[in-house]
């Protein structure tokens, strides 16, 4: 975005009002090469480092009239291009704004973001992670690269090749229809949508596959679908090596239909088509059968339960009990919430969740997260526990190291579903090959930051699009 003038106006001190600068500093660096500092606070950031070699190099410039609050903005056209970078509660001048707005008849072309929403990126669609580093992340990167070194970072990917999963789980078809919104039907309290346009896309446990496949793990996926849909999936899979795909039939696929607003790309409705429970459910000994038929060699095992009835849960253990690790993944959506827990699945090797899925799981969304991943982990009794927690990040709980936090990068965030498959299929895979947790949930976040970019699974991870934003990111931290 092209900006005549940016500005950092410090509305009002907060409670961590240097890590906010950094925060606005990261925006402002983004889209242009000077900015005015101004606002009633401006003094608290003046001593900060970062402002200081901004101010030396005449990148940046203090206005002397800050005393005036948002009146400094008087002298500004409403039609100007302006980026205003606010630390502080923008209310005063949200109502400022919105005053002048109602007063004139200038089209309004200003730009307002918070520092808060620095994590949540700015800048259209993101080509690449080291566009945008929260500064918590490069510290913490600082710190991994001190402890390990920055080989590992160029070399551990390699480790997981040749790998053997087997994957179990529900396979689902993702079908995103766009719409574009006609207005409110004239007797109901509705809003009408005219189709447009349709994508659909490999969901469940083989868009995991998939990005098994692209780290170059070697993939068996045991699963259920109906034989109408068969070439669909095959088609979908031919272009990834190295997956096996063993289905044991089922009368109907699941499939999962959103309909998104084109202007937005916001969902606005979904519908579920699932199948019978007892012409879905799979028992143990099929399982075990097909493997013994198909002569399935894996050294790791990925249990994705999507709650929509593939597991007896009477009989977890009989799922699991293969003699090799295994990687329990345990969804909550709009057909299972409450109903399909973790706990189904105790003494496995890694457990992922997601944070309300945690908080579902223990009655608990008082507690501070760490504690609650903690009593999780334990009560679980698992090896590991990851929780993805939005642009915090992830949270991992060990045996051997307790609570790890692995900070996140600030994406486009366009949809939200798949990022946690890629997540597990990076973390897990590298974890089998002993790559510390730091550095696996590292990748565990790039994975999910390039997932979240994109709509559904339309996009599988591989192994050159992890190493390439890890190579920039590594440059990328070189300088800050």
């Amino acid at each position: 975005m092209k900006t005549t003038r940016t500005i950092l106006y410090v509305e009002k001190e907060t409670p961590n009002i240097h890590l906010d600068a950094i925060d606005a500093l990261q925006i402002i660096d983004a889209v242009s090469e000077t900015f005015t500092i101004c606002g009633e606070s401006t003094d608290s950031i003046l001593g900060l480092k970062e402002i200081g070699q901004r101010l030396s190099e005449n990148k940046a410039f203090v206005e002397n009239n800050s005393a005036q609050g948002v009146k400094i903005f008087d002298k500004y056209s409403l039609d100007e291009n302006l980026l205003i970078v606010t630390i502080g509660n923008q209310s005063d001048l949200k109502l400022y704004v919105a005053k002048r707005i109602n007063a004139s008849k200038d089209e309004y072309s200003w730009h307002m973001i918070n520092s808060t929403y620095a994590r949540i990126g700015y800048l259209g669609r993101q080509k690449n992670l080291s566009n945008f580093i929260p500064l918590d992340t490069v510290r913490w990167l600082k710190r991994q690269v001190d402890e390990f070194g920055v080989d590992i970072f160029n070399e551990c990917l390699q480790t997981v090749k040749n790998s053997r999963v087997l994957i179990l789980g529900e396979t689902i078809i993702d079908e995103y229809i766009y719409c574009d919104a006609l207005g409110k039907v004239t007797k109901d309290p509705l809003i009408a949508f005219e189709k447009r346009s349709k994508q659909t896309h490999l969901g469940g446990v083989l868009a995991v596959a998939k990005h098994f496949s692209g780290l170059g793990v070697k993939s068996s996926v045991i699963s259920k679908w109906a034989n109408t849909d068969h070439e669909f999936f095959t088609n979908e899979v031919s272009t990834h090596k190295e997956i096996n795909l063993i289905n044991l039939e089922s009368s109907k696929s699941i499939k999962k239909t959103r309909y998104v607003d084109r202007s937005s790309n916001a969902r606005v409705f979904e519908t579920y088509e699932l199948p019978n429970e007892n012409d879905y459910s799979t028992s143990p000994e099929e399982i075990k059968n097909s493997i013994r038929e198909q002569k399935i060699l894996f050294d790791h095992l990925v249990v994705m339960d999507y709650g929509h009835n593939f597991f007896d849960h009477q009989a977890t253990r009989e799922y699991i009990n293969f003699g090799v690790p295994v990687s329990v993944n345990t969804q909550s959506n709009a057909g299972n919430r409450g109903f399909n827990p973790a706990s189904n699945y105790v003494n496995v090797d890694m457990v992922f969740l997601n944070g309300s899925e945690v908080q579902i799981e223990m009655r608990n969304k008082v507690s501070k997260l760490n504690q609650i991943v903690t009593d999780l982990g334990k009560k679980l009794n698992c090896k590991e526990l990851y929780v993805t927690n939005g642009s915090a990040g992830i949270t991992s709980w060990s045996k051997e190291k307790g609570i790890i936090v692995s900070p996140t990068f600030a994406p486009t965030i366009l949809d939200r579903t798949g990022a946690g498959d890629a997540l597990l299929a990076a973390v897990s895979s590298l974890r089998m090959n002993n790559v510390p947790i730091e550095i696996a949930t590292f990748f565990g976040n790039v994975a999910g930051s390039i997932l979240v970019g994109v709509m559904g699974n339309e996009k599988a991870i591989t192994s050159t699009d992890l190493q390439y934003e890890a190579d920039r990111i590594m440059n990328k931290i070189k300088t800050l």
